[in-house]
C-alpha cells in the first residue's frame, strides 16, 4: 500500500519542479528570470549530492566529435607563442686552431602559431580527462650573426598531451577542472636548416658545418619545446579562468567573506581563485514565472544549483565507467 505524501512533500516536489522547469527555460545563469544574489547561500542552507548527474560515454563520443571547436571556443585568438631572442657562442674545430660561431637566434622575436586538428578524450578514473591533441605549428626562426638566414618551421600532425583534472574545492565543495600534464615534444628532424654558409662552404668546411647545425638544432629545439609546454600550460589554464574561478562581481555585494577582488576574479589569503559555481545560482521570480497559474503572486526562490559533491573525488570517484558522475 502506497503512503500518502504529506502537504509539506507536495508543496516540495512542487517547487522542485518548478525550479527545474525555471532551469531549463532560463538555459544559463544569466537569463531574465534569474538575478544575481547578493551574497553566497548559507552553508547550512545547502544540500549535497541532492542529484546525479552522469556524462555517458555516447555522451563523451559527442564531445569528441566537436572538441576542437569546443576549445577554439575558449581560445578565440587562437594559439601563438613568442620565441624571446637568444644569443649563443660557441667554438668549432680544434683551438687554438678554431672557429668561433657567434648567432643571435631571434634577434628581434618570433612567433609560431599552433592549430588545432584534432583531439581525443579519454577518461581515467578517479578524476581525470585525458586529451590527446595533434597539432600543426608554423611559423618563422630568424639566425643572425656569423651567419644570417630564415628558418622556415611547418610541422604537420604534431601529438600533444594534456590532463583535464576535475578537482573538488574542499571548502566550498564545488566542483572546478585544470590543465596539467601538458606535453608536446619536437624532434630535431621536425625542420630544416638551409643557409648560406658563407666562408665555411668556400673553404670546403663541411664537417664544421654539420656541427654547426646540429649545435643550432639542439638549441632550438630545447628552447622550443620548454617554450611551448609553458606557454600551452598558461594559454589553456588563462582562457579557462573565466570558467573557474568566481568574478568579482558574480554577488551583488562583492567577494565572499574572507576573500577580495584580485583583479577580475575573487582571491583567498593565499592567491588562489575561489571556485566558480557551475550550473544555474541566483534569484528567481517565482510570481513571475507561475503568473499565468497564479497571478499577482509575489515570491522569490534563491537559487543554487551546482556540480560538485561532498566527498573529494579519491573517496567518490567522478569518473566511473568510462562515464562522468557529478
Amino acid at each position: 500500500m502506497k503512503k500518502a505524501l504529506s502537504r509539506r512533500s507536495v508543496i516540495r516536489l512542487v517547487l522542485a519542479w518548478t525550479v527545474l522547469l525555471g532551469a531549463l527555460a532560463c538555459g544559463g545563469t544569466t537569463c531574465d528570470c534569474v538575478t544575481p544574489l547578493a551574497d553566497p547561500i548559507a552553508e547550512d542552507a545547502k544540500m549535497y549530492d541532492a542529484v546525479q548527474a552522469r556524462l555517458t560515454p555516447g555522451a563523451f563520443d559527442f564531445i569528441e566529435d566537436n572538441l576542437v571547436n569546443i576549445i577554439a571556443m575558449f581560445m578565440e585568438g587562437g594559439l601563438t607563442f613568442d620565441v624571446p631572442r637568444m644569443d649563443e657562442s660557441m667554438e668549432f674545430g680544434w683551438c687554438p686552431i678554431c672557429i668561433t660561431i657567434n648567432m643571435r637566434i631571434c634577434e628581434n622575436g618570433c612567433t609560431l602559431t599552433a592549430e588545432i586538428v584534432d583531439a581525443v578524450m579519454t577518461p581515467v578514473s578517479p578524476d581525470t580527462l585525458a586529451m590527446d591533441i595533434t597539432v600543426n605549428l608554423s611559423g618563422t626562426i630568424t639566425l643572425d650573426g656569423t651567419f644570417d638566414c630564415d628558418i622556415p618551421v611547418n610541422v604537420q600532425n604534431k601529438p600533444v598531451h594534456a590532463d583535464v583534472r576535475l578537482l573538488i574545492d574542499p571548502d566550498d565543495h564545488l566542483m572546478s577542472f585544470e590543465i596539467a600534464g601538458v606535453s608536446m615534444t619536437l624532434e630535431s628532424d621536425d625542420y630544416e636548416i638551409t643557409c648560406d654558409w658563407g666562408f665555411l662552404s668556400d673553404i670546403g668546411l663541411g664537417g664544421v658545418i654539420d656541427d654547426v647545425i646540429n649545435w643550432i638544432l639542439g638549441l632550438l629545439t630545447g628552447t622550443i619545446n620548454n617554450l611551448l609546454a609553458d606557454q600551452l600550460d598558461s594559454a589553456l589554464d588563462g582562457a579557462l579562468d573565466s570558467a573557474v574561478c568566481l568574478a568579482c562581481n558574480f554577488y551583488t555585494n562583492g567577494c565572499p567573506s574572507g576573500s577580495s577582488c584580485g583583479g577580475d576574479f575573487c582571491e583567498d589569503g593565499n592567491g588562489d581563485c575561489l571556485t566558480n559555481p557551475l550550473g544555474m545560482v541566483g534569484s528567481m521570480d517565482l510570481g513571475e514565472l507561475l503568473g499565468d497559474i497564479s497571478p499577482g503572486m509575489q515570491a522569490e526562490l534563491d537559487l543554487f544549483v551546482a556540480a560538485g559533491q561532498w566527498e573529494v573525488a579519491a573517496v567518490d570517484p567522478l569518473v566511473v565507467n568510462n562515464g562522468v558522475e557529478i
